[in-house]
């Protein structure tokens, strides 16, 4: 089963982290220069260790932390302002794009983890919704998907995943997280080297998950009428559906 590692956001010049103390008007070359020749504190606490980026700092753990939610907040700022600028040019009849090319599935990509990140989950819906939708444009133009760059397919299937953890807690999604399941399922068969018109009766950990979790959230029979509204269900998703029932989840007898 395939699984993407999360990919690492560049950070900006380090930030200064609070210390519990008032702020130093040493240069912070100096305190740098000063803390690398320092003696050790009492209980090993070697100073030297407290200076990330040239700045002392309570810990450089806590530095690195400052350093990532600036980063993220950075990114938001820059997408935000990017939209701000070209609804403005809307509504002043301007043609002229704010960019020369809109933003690609991976640019997507890492503005939905960004969001997802600082609990901004519209945003992230949003921007997983965009991803997958240029992704889907770069296979249709393709035409053969063995071609498209696997780091595609890998992108595909992490805002696919994303995408159906978060529809799945949101009531008014529940539509929106069984359509998603249901591409994962199909997804799982294609990578499982399935013939067209076979289909696994296991679904991945997470499809499960998220199944349990509308279940327990809408009820089974809920989720069971909505389902047949979409059409036929997988059969990964009727065994689902099946061992709720068998195992007695929460949500199985509503």
């Amino acid at each position: 089963q395939a699984r993407v590692a999360a990919a690492a956001v560049p950070a900006p010049a380090a930030a200064e982290a609070v210390s519990g103390q008032e702020a130093s008007t040493t240069p912070p070359a100096v305190m740098a220069d000063a803390a690398a020749s320092a003696p050790a504190a009492p209980g090993g606490d070697d100073l030297s260790k407290r200076v990330y980026g040239g700045m002392r700092v309570c810990r450089a753990w806590l530095a690195r932390v400052v350093d990532c939610v600036h980063a993220d907040l950075q990114i938001l700022n820059d997408w935000e302002a990017e939209e701000r600028e070209a609804a403005a040019r809307d509504e002043e009849g301007d043609p002229t794009p704010v960019r020369p090319a809109p933003p690609d599935a991976q640019e997507w990509f890492v503005r939905a983890r960004c969001a997802n990140r600082l609990h901004m989950s519209e945003e992230a819906i949003a921007a997983y919704e965009q991803c997958v939708n240029e992704v889907d444009r770069v296979l249709r133009d393709m035409g053969n998907a063995r071609q498209v760059d696997p780091v595609i397919h890998e992108m595909n299937l992490a805002s696919s995943l994303a995408l159906l953890e978060l529809y799945a807690c949101r009531p008014e999604c529940l539509s929106n997280a069984l359509e998603v399941a249901e591409v994962l399922l199909q997804m799982d068969d294609e990578s499982a080297g399935m013939a067209p018109g076979e289909a696994s009766d296991q679904a991945p950990a997470e499809v499960t998950a998220a199944i349990y979790t509308l279940v327990g959230l809408h009820g089974l029979e809920a989720v069971q009428k909505t389902q047949k509204k979409l059409g036929n269900a997988h059969p990964a998703m009727l065994r689902a559906f099946e061992e709720i029932t068998e195992c007695e989840v929460s949500g199985y007898d509503r």
